[in-house]
């Protein structure tokens, strides 16, 4: 048996990145509503209290969002394993790439370390656009010290400047431009190829990468 072709973890991340956001309903607006339900009818003690619904919230947000940084991080692994020997990492060699190490990082200290990544922001201040819904998911603003022998200050770093303190949304997307565009110059070196794949490219060729502002676009 062949390996798998590299368009179905592009794919396998997608489908995770739908789910995080409930198949089209962001997991935040699912937490409003469900606590919106909850304070509408308190003499009769029906619905999810606040703390419940968040509770719920959250470990459908960590769900999904597990499975994401998992196919993320089987697409860093592999496109780290495809990419031409005499080339720049992949990170480096494409749109938004250096907020891969920093998702690896993060996955890392979630997955091995058991470490909180995620926050429930209150919109309430209105610290970020109203669009974005009462309740947003961000990554923490800190997370907790890594055990000395699993430091990675590189990483520290690439945390601090891209994600703390961000919503989890607008890294998801950005990091599904990096990896699209190099499973792109992965096909146009012939190193990648299939039916499947030549159906992703005009969605992959669709994204601009000057919708993501910033300096990890460089």
């Amino acid at each position: 048996m062949g390996q798998v072709g590299i368009e179905v973890l592009y794919i396998g991340y997608i489908e995770a990145c739908s789910r995080y956001s409930g198949s089209g309903e962001p997991i935040h607006d699912v937490l409003a509503r469900a606590v919106r339900s909850g304070t509408l009818r308190p003499w009769f003690n029906e619905g999810p209290t606040i703390e419940e619904a968040a509770d719920d919230a959250a470990a459908t947000a960590f769900r999904s969002l597990f499975e994401a940084l998992n196919w993320a991080t089987a697409l860093d692994e592999r496109l780290r394993k495809d990419w031409p020997e005499s080339a720049d990492p992949w990170h480096r060699m494409v749109p938004w790439g250096m907020i891969v190490p920093a998702v690896r990082y993060t996955r890392n200290r979630a997955h091995h370390q058991w470490a909180e990544v995620l926050a429930l922001f209150d919109q309430a201040d209105g610290a970020l656009p109203a669009r974005m819904g009462p309740w947003v998911w961000c990554w923490k603003a800190e997370l907790p010290p890594a055990p000395k022998q699993h430091r990675d200050e590189h990483g520290e770093r690439l945390y601090g400047k891209l994600l703390a303190g961000q919503p989890v949304i607008g890294t998801l997307t950005p990091l599904m431009l990096a990896c699209g565009k190099a499973v792109r110059a992965l096909y146009d070196q012939g190193l990648a190829g299939g039916k499947v794949l030549e159906e992703l490219l005009p969605a992959i060729d669709g994204m601009d990468p000057s919708d993501f502002p910033g300096e990890a676009a460089a």
